[in-house]
């Protein structure tokens, strides 16, 4: 078998170590969706609003939202996980 040949048979294999693979037995780690973004006059949660947690491990808990970030779309409640702001 010729060189170039055999080159062009390696150039089609990816190596287990490539990083669209991800690492061998791990799954791949997924990325947070990309929201529009919401404009200012729609913008419902402010700091100091009381909001309650709708689904997740914390479902039906309230509490006090100390953080907004607009950028982000995601707010930081006092004593809870982070949650995101769908629109």
């Amino acid at each position: 078998m010729r060189l170039t040949r055999l080159l062009a048979m390696a150039e089609k294999l990816a190596p287990p170590w490539a990083p669209e693979l991800g690492r061998a037995g791990k799954a791949a780690r997924r990325k947070k969706p990309v929201l529009p973004a919401i404009p200012e006059e729609d913008w419902q949660v402010f700091r100091g609003d009381t909001v309650q947690i709708l689904s997740g491990r914390e479902a039906g808990k309230q509490s006090l939202v100390i953080q907004v970030d607009k950028e982000q779309q995601s707010v930081l409640l006092d004593r809870l996980n982070m949650g995101y702001y769908y629109a």
